[in-house]
């Protein structure tokens, strides 16, 4: 496990959930499209249990339920291609977590 890799993962999902997104697209956006912090750590934790190594994230808004498999792939072990599992390299516009695709 990547122990530095881990914990900036952690610091962003605790900043996300802290903070919100860095912008939003509509009033009440990020309530209505992202999933709640505890259920991203139960996401996180049933692919730490399960020893997923491989996972395809559709997301919806902001990134919180990327980040927790991020996170568990990382637990793991899981580092496909020496890329880092947070990043999503479809995603135009990766520093607002929100793929515009």
């Amino acid at each position: 496990m990547d122990n530095d890799r881990v914990e900036k993962i952690r610091a962003t999902r605790r900043k996300l959930a802290a903070d919100g997104p860095a912008s939003i697209r509509s009033v009440g956006d990020v309530e209505r499209d992202s999933i709640p912090n505890s259920d991203s750590d139960t996401l996180r934790d049933l692919l730490i249990a399960e020893r997923a190594n491989t996972a395809i994230e559709i997301g919806l808004a902001y990134g919180s339920s990327a980040l927790a498999i991020a996170e568990a792939l990382v637990i793991v072990g899981s580092d496909p291609g020496g890329r880092n599992p947070a990043a999503n390299e479809d995603d135009p516009d990766p520093e607002s977590r929100t793929c515009t695709v």
